[in-house]
């Protein structure tokens, strides 16, 4: 399997630049007056060709500038393989908007940190019947980076959407006719287990305004202000369906709240804008340590402890459509796993310590760091409020260096918990202990 896909591959890469005129990303569609005999094109893909995601979190999303024939969005016709391994198995998603039609590729086993895939398409066709050939197959690649993951959820979107301001209530918000944000049953992300609802944000533009920009933020006092994070390793997340409309889609979020936990306008930062030209579901991520900083009230710098503060739309005239919808579905924060080290001579931590956790609150998994300047025998047990051992995640000799454990909560209920490390010196000396108080936000 892993020679035919490789042959696949390198038969339609020496085909490329004659197929490229064929199934490019970008070209027109019908040609007036003619009856369309070229194949569907694709118009935006995601991940792209060459595109490092700082996540594995993802679908691959296809957008071809017409509906396609339904009877050939199969699997075989949407492979993804791994470079060095074989085809993955999955399950693929039709949808259409805006004249086009879309596919989301789910693969199994999913996508894993540090790797590289292929994508082929090949003998899907259009409502007329052409077809991308089977020998003339459009192929992209992309990576992903190595550092492991682990997700703190700062909006499910499931239960409600009183924490999310109306975005015509926004002082920001200009140039829109009307806008509504709410929850909705549908469509949610398919990649997502036990997930019941989605949010959807609806809007029409004032074309003939001069000016337009739209904005949903977080209310002051909702209980997602409480989850904070640092810029390093951190990725902001979130499940986008498309519309194929064309306006544009961006995050924003506040700096600098350890210094200034009330806010100040310099202290809203953005990410860059999306272009929102596909239909279907994409994960959206700013990485916020590799990413640029778009242009709002605050400068392009970020720094100190940061929250979430809200979604934002604009509108592109002669671009974007009149009114459109998009549907978000779990935000949430991706944080760099911590990964025992064995520091080489001269580098092994100068003292004994342990780390507050990230992310906290958390839901349902949070990763516990701690630092041990020589060999030690360690245990780490988490407790209850009342003194509880609810699991012992550490219990042994540990060599000198930095480490770090995951605690998945799943099975507890909300509330507050103690992590205890205990680190006692081989030579019997007095242990070294310390406590962290943990949130699990449910």
């Amino acid at each position: 399997m892993k020679r035919l896909f490789t042959l696949l591959c390198f038969a339609a890469l020496c085909m490329a630049s004659s197929h490229a005129r064929q199934t490019g990303v970008t070209g027109p569609g019908v040609r007036a007056g003619r009856a369309r005999v070229d194949p569907p094109r694709i118009v935006s893909r995601y991940p792209d060709s060459a595109m490092t995601m700082a996540t594995p979190f993802h679908s691959v999303n296809v957008t071809f500038d017409e509906p396609l024939d339904p009877a050939s969005v199969l699997s075989a016709n949407f492979a993804i393989g791994k470079i060095g391994g074989g085809v993955l198995s999955g399950t693929v998603r039709y949808y259409e908007a805006s004249g086009k039609g879309a596919v989301n590729i789910f693969v199994s086993p999913p996508l894993e940190p540090g790797a590289s895939y292929t994508v082929r398409v090949s003998g899907v066709k259009d409502t007329s019947g052409n077809i991308i050939p089977e020998n003339s197959p459009v192929l992209w690649s992309f990576s992903i980076q190595p550092p492991s993951r682990v997700t703190s959820t700062v909006d499910s979107f499931d239960t409600s959407a009183a924490q999310w301001k109306q975005p015509m209530a926004d002082r920001y918000t200009t140039g829109v006719d009307t806008a509504s944000f709410s929850l909705v049953a549908g469509p949610v992300y398919p990649g997502l287990r036990r997930d019941p609802g989605a949010a959807a944000l609806s809007f029409t533009w004032d074309t003939a305004a001069s000016a337009w920009f739209l904005r949903v933020p977080l209310d002051t006092l909702a209980p997602q202000k409480t989850l904070l994070w640092q810029k390093l390793g951190t990725v902001v997340e979130a499940y986008v369906y498309g519309d194929g409309g064309a306006s544009q889609f961006r995050f924003g979020i506040e700096d600098s709240v350890d210094v200034y936990p009330e806010g100040r306008a310099q202290n809203h930062k953005v990410s860059r804008w999306y272009t929102l030209n596909w239909v279907g579901w994409r994960l959206l991520e700013w990485d916020l340590a590799g990413d640029s900083v778009g242009v709002w009230l605050g400068g392009p710098a970020l720094g100190g402890q940061m929250r979430f503060d809200g979604f934002q739309l604009r509108y592109l005239p002669g671009t974007s459509a009149h009114s459109g919808t998009v549907v978000i579905d779990q935000l949430q924060i991706a944080k760099a796993v911590i990964v025992s080290v064995t520091p080489p001579p001269g580098r092994t931590p100068g003292r004994y310590a342990l780390d507050q956790n990230f992310p906290d609150p958390f839901n349902p998994s949070t990763v516990i760091g701690y630092h041990l300047p020589a060999a030690a025998r360690v245990t780490l047990r988490v407790f209850d409020l009342l003194g509880r051992e609810i699991v012992t995640l550490v219990d042994g000799p540990i060599g000198a260096g930095s480490h770090s454990v995951t605690w998945n909560a799943a099975s507890c209920g909300s509330g507050v918990y103690f992590a205890r490390l205990s680190a006692s010196d081989p030579g019997g000396g007095i242990p070294f202990v310390k406590t962290a108080k943990l949130e699990l936000l449910k």
